[in-house]
């Protein structure tokens, strides 16, 4: 149904002119196929959103889409450099429009791209900056998702204490603030630990 919508609504923007609008739609359509299992569709749209967002300065569709191009489209199609890429973009995009929970947000992800390219040193430090940031805006749903694989981080470096309390961590956090992945993922993945012990 958000497909159908979302191609409805491009068809509108596109005979309005409206550039901004096309940019804003073709983002959500990327989400819309992303759920759906449609990567390379996904994908598509959001380039074709950040062309758009790009062509017209719009600084806030530039971060937007560029932060879920790399937190999800590039990442979990295996492209973790652009990822890496996508997400260091949009962090410098959210500094300067200073918005700090979307800041906090790309950074988290950034760490995450960062343990699945097996690049821990970095990783630990991109999480490290999402938790302060979101700490001192009191979110715990950034706090929370800036914890959320660095844990798989310590395991490999074999610091199975800090492995252990920060997954901990993630999912306590999660709990607090309704976040759900640390709650079933992150839980699955301290039981692997365990079970490695």
């Amino acid at each position: 149904r958000a497909q159908a919508l979302g191609e409805g609504a491009l068809v509108l923007a596109r005979e309005l002119g409206d550039q901004a609008a096309q940019a804003k739609i073709l983002w959500n359509l990327a989400l819309a196929y992303y759920l759906d299992n449609k990567l390379e569709r996904a994908i598509e749209s959001g380039e074709r959103s950040l062309a758009l967002a790009r062509e017209h300065n719009l600084r806030e569709q530039m971060a937007q889409t560029l932060n879920d191009l790399g937190s999800f489209l590039y990442m979990y199609s295996g492209r973790l450099e652009r990822a890496k890429e996508a997400l260091r973009e949009a962090s410098v995009l959210w500094r300067e429009l200073d918005n700090l929970p979307m800041l906090a947000d790309s950074l988290a992800s950034s760490a995450i791209a960062y343990v699945f390219a097996g690049e821990f040193d970095q990783a630990i430090a991109f999480s490290e900056q999402a938790y302060q940031i979101s700490h001192s805006i009191g979110n715990l749903w950034g706090q929370s998702y800036s914890r959320w694989k660095v844990g798989l981080a310590h395991w490999e470096r074999g610091d199975w204490s800090q492995a252990i309390s920060t997954m901990e961590e993630s999912i306590r956090l999660g709990e607090l603030a309704g976040f759900v992945p640390p709650q079933a993922n992150t839980r699955a993945e301290l039981a692997a630990l365990y079970g490695e012990l």
